[in-house]
């Protein structure tokens, strides 16, 4: 069992390192940015990324990088911040994107129900915008390239 894990953490390693390398890492901000449905997706792939590996070598690698390379902080942390307008909006078709203009009995269920699912949609955001900044405390040192530890202390002063 003990081999296994070793394996794995392991193969995260190199999945992570590969996704650096592919530029993975800048994929999944544009679409963040983006402000749309595909967003919520590469937040989650990103929480994976710098989260799914126990080996501090790589993740500092993928934190390092994300902060100073790709610039994640100038498009995670108004996320973070919760400022409405930088929010990934939930896909048109899927009940947190729905919107209901008649008042009737149904509609007001529908309209509930969009109502939570838009509060789930916000929620697992933030989640996963909390947890990534997380790993970037967790994984930047004082001695990271270009003052990446801080630059992402100053953001907490700035905002």
């Amino acid at each position: 069992l003990p081999t296994t894990t070793t394996t794995t953490n392991n193969n995260n390693t190199s999945i992570v390192s590969h996704f650096i390398q592919a530029q993975g890492m800048e994929l999944m901000l544009r679409c963040i940015s983006s402000k749309k449905h595909s967003g919520h997706g590469a937040l989650k792939v990103l929480n994976y990324a710098l989260s799914s590996t126990n080996d501090t070598t790589s993740g500092k690698q993928a934190a390092e990088y994300l902060v100073v390379e790709a610039g994640a902080l100038k498009v995670l942390f108004p996320l973070f911040m919760r400022h409405t307008s930088s929010v990934p909006k939930p896909a048109k078709c899927s009940d947190a994107g729905a919107s209901f203009s008649n008042s009737n009995h149904q509609n007001n269920k529908r309209r509930k129900k969009a109502h939570r699912a838009k509060k789930n949609w916000m929620h697992q955001i933030e989640s996963n915008a909390i947890h990534v900044l997380y790993s970037f405390v967790r994984f930047l040192t004082w001695d990271s390239p270009m003052d990446a530890k801080e630059r992402l202390l100053a953001k907490f002063f700035r905002e």
